[in-house]
């Protein structure tokens, strides 16, 4: 910001009073630095004119972000008619750039990309200064018959930013968010104006008011549990578990015939699964669970955060419920056979979890 400042100082930019400063939004991703010039002296850069545009305009933003405030003089003009049996009002609103602040940088923001759907209907050109009760003579009318129109669709900037606006997304997950429901066909990007299609009126429509996962307020809240998850302050289990047993509940109000041999594997209607009456070896309250259709056992504590599980199955070869018990119970196994490594290899080993391995099952191999 002290290069910045200095070099702005030097060719006679106009300041702020103190470096311009942003709160960063909440759960913003901040391993990196913002992308700027190494050197503000260079006002050039790129090898090519793609590469080229790219630099200047990094170069130009960074700069304009820490110059002064552009400033307007704003002029409102109102005319009543008089002469007629009824009266009417006209308002016509015009600005001119008297301080270019950092607008004598970037004139145009190409950062916010216009909407060719948009109806501007202000008219900020040059209104003219008149004095208060002056009277004026109109030269000529004419009668403009404009009609409401729908909202115009989100552009790829705008979607990002109604995103933003929701809480949803994170910026290194915006390109691939884009990506997805384009190439599914989901949007057409016409115009720079992305249009719904067919197929994705049809899925919404099928969708909305019998899960929850198309509503804003899911995606907001799963972000900021993904969020507690990565600060540690939560736990994976708990969260998917608890996502898991939410769809299944929306998915057994919708009367879909079970196939007869998941249906006596799992409670109907996508009920709790129960717990199996071995003692959860991690938080000594809740019991082991095997989650509706999961090949894993967890904790029916989850939701007040014990994360503990074990895989029913590993590296390729399936656990006893009695070897399942050993381990709980004494935190190892005795050799067991049969397991496949990546080269597909046979071999045995004994298994350990206990709070000395954090809790994760982990391979022991006799000496």
């Amino acid at each position: 910001l002290v290069e910045i400042r200095s070099y702005a100082s030097k060719n006679g930019w106009e300041l702020p009073a103190k470096p311009r400063t942003w709160k960063s939004a909440e759960a913003a991703q901040e391993a990196h630095e913002a992308i700027r010039p190494t050197h503000i002296q260079q006002r050039e850069g790129g090898e090519d004119d793609n590469q080229k545009k790219l630099y200047a305009l990094i170069w130009s933003r960074a700069v304009a972000s820490q110059l002064a405030d552009a400033q307007y003089s704003v002029n409102t003009l109102r005319l009543e008619s008089q002469g007629t049996p009824q009266s009417f009002i006209f308002k016509a609103t015009g600005r001119t750039l008297t301080v270019p602040g950092w607008r004598g940088l970037t004139v145009t923001d190409t950062a916010e990309e216009p909407d060719p759907t948009a109806n501007d209907t202000e008219d900020n050109g040059l209104v003219p200064a008149l004095t208060r009760g002056a009277t004026i003579e109109a030269s000529s009318t004419r009668i403009l018959n404009r009609q409401t129109k729908p909202p115009s669709g989100y552009t790829q900037a705008s979607l990002i930013k109604k995103l933003e606006s929701e809480g949803i997304g994170r910026p290194s997950t915006y390109p691939a968010i884009l990506k997805t429901v384009i190439s599914r066909g989901y949007l057409n990007d016409t115009r720079k104006i992305l249009v719904p299609t067919e197929i994705a009126r049809l899925l919404i429509d099928a969708l909305t008011g019998k899960f929850a996962f198309v509503e804003y307020a899911y995606t907001r809240e799963l972000e900021e549990d993904l969020d507690h998850i990565a600060k540690g302050s939560t736990g994976y289990v708990a969260v998917v578990s608890s996502l898991d047993d939410k769809l299944r509940s929306e998915l057994g109000e919708l009367h879909i015939q079970a196939q007869p041999a998941l249906a006596s594997k799992r409670p109907a209607g996508g009920s709790e699964a129960p717990g199996t009456g071995l003692a959860c070896p991690k938080c000594k309250k809740g019991q082991l669970r095997i989650p509706n259709g999961k090949d894993f056992y967890s904790c029916t504590q989850y939701r007040e955060g014990c994360s503990f599980t074990v895989n029913s199955t590993i590296a390729k070869k399936k656990l006893t419920e009695k070897q399942i018990e050993t381990l709980c119970t004494k935190g190892e196994t005795g050799i067991i056979k049969g397991f496949i490594n990546k080269q597909e290899k046979p071999f045995e080993a004994m298994l350990t979890c206990n709070e000395g391995t954090g809790w994760r099952t982990i391979f022991k191999f006799p000496k």
